[in-house]
């Protein structure tokens, strides 16, 4: 497990640049939202676990960086539009079960001790859906 910065993780998302190191890999994330004080972690607000995928370059998918910004925004309620059919709301479950994960016990550990924090402050933190 790694910690990386939200400028890195923009650098790749949406500038071009190559993560060389996880090139052709699906690679298992989770994304921390905090407040800080200089380097003092003072509230997390919400930790979301999630997949992507990187192509031979080492840059995601650009149609998994597409489909990951609006199942994301889906899942912490930027959704905004018609009401979903019955058929949509399936397919966004199935989409969505294959996209999110469940961290083992040993990987909020991990994620807790990279970030100094409490392991029961980051799980209560996680993301779940109020739908």
């Amino acid at each position: 497990m790694e910690k990386v910065s939200t400028a890195k993780m923009q650098r790749v998302w949406f500038k071009g640049e190559r993560w060389q190191e996880l090139a052709g890999q699906e690679v298992k994330m989770l994304e921390v939202a905090v407040e800080v004080e200089r380097t003092r972690i003072l509230h997390i607000y919400r930790a979301l676990p999630y997949r992507m995928l990187f192509d031979a370059d080492g840059r995601p998918h650009r149609w998994n960086v597409a489909r990951a910004v609006l199942r994301r925004g889906h899942a912490i309620g930027s959704y905004i539009g018609k009401p979903a059919s019955m058929d949509e709301h399936i397919a966004a479950l199935q989409a969505d079960a294959n996209y999110f994960w469940e961290p083992t016990e040993s990987q909020w550990m991990q994620a807790a001790e990279l970030l100094g924090v409490a392991v029961d402050e980051l799980k209560a933190a996680r993301f779940r859906s109020t739908e």
